[in-house]
């Protein structure tokens, strides 16, 4: 049975499901209590640097390299700003969210105050992958990506020929519940009422080791760069979790992970 406090947290998630598209998120999102919107749309600075941050400790560089980045969002700022950072090839794969010329524009112009000689035509934006070579890319990234995604699996196989032989894959994950207020509310409900009910559409409630089996079982190693638990809020809810996420507290609990992925 559901607490009594949960009420707003169910409501919201009621409202969301069936009256807000992503795209009126995108216009709205900053009014709606506990929703963030997406860190790129604000400067993809912070994103890039944790890419690199990371990156740097498998000695890995950016620079000369050919780059995937697939779920860009509305803009290919990202893709600017890897590119003015000396990456040889960029490609921004997004094949659900429309590009929002006018943002694109603003952020294209407050990352040429620092790279004045940056053009716009550097980045291939992408709806899906056909045009890229196999065995082309260096390096794949996403930020904020994988939690999204409903087909884990079918996606890291279509993305694996893909990969030079030397090539890896960057994964910044986030595992919480997406009205952050609540990071683990998510995990009290069975698959059937989320699906039926609360689920957003895109929000599959992957835990940090559904994904590594996940790569595994495709043939990849993935080595847990960085993993993060909220443990005060964890021990609240833990009490009211479905039996699906009673019986591993280390990876059920996991609320951001940075995976670094390469074949084996």
């Amino acid at each position: 049975m559901y607490r009594c406090r949960d009420i707003e947290y169910v409501t919201m998630r009621i409202i969301r499901k069936f009256f807000f598209t992503g795209q009126v998120l995108n216009k709205i999102g900053k009014y709606i209590p506990y929703y963030q919107t997406n860190t790129a749309q604000l400067s993809p600075k912070p994103i890039v640097d944790n890419f690199e941050k990371y990156l740097n400790q498998k000695n890995i560089k950016i620079h000369g390299k050919t780059i995937l980045e697939i779920g860009t969002g509305i803009s290919n700022s990202t893709g600017y700003e890897i590119m003015a950072r000396g990456a040889a090839k960029y490609f921004a794969y997004e094949p659900y969210v429309k590009y929002d010329n006018q943002i694109d524009d603003k952020l294209f112009e407050q990352i040429k105050k620092d790279y004045p000689n940056l053009g716009k035509n550097c980045v291939s934006r992408l709806i899906n992958l056909n045009n890229i070579q196999n065995n082309s890319i260096d390096i794949l990234l996403s930020q904020s990506v994988l939690e999204h995604v409903n087909n884990v699996e079918q996606l890291i196989t279509e993305l694996k020929p893909l990969l030079s032989q030397s090539g890896c894959m960057l994964h910044v994950v986030d595992y919480r519940d997406h009205f952050f207020k609540y990071p683990y509310h998510f995990l009290q409900f069975s698959k059937n009422i989320w699906d039926r009910f609360l689920n957003p559409g895109d929000l599959g409630r992957w835990r940090i080791n559904q994904h590594i089996h996940q790569f595994e079982k495709v043939g990849f190693k993935v080595d847990v760069l960085h993993s993060e638990t909220d443990t005060e809020n964890f021990e609240k809810i833990k009490p009211y979790l479905h039996n699906d996420y009673k019986n591993n507290d280390k990876m059920n609990s996991v609320i951001h992970g940075v995976l670094f992925v390469r074949v084996l």
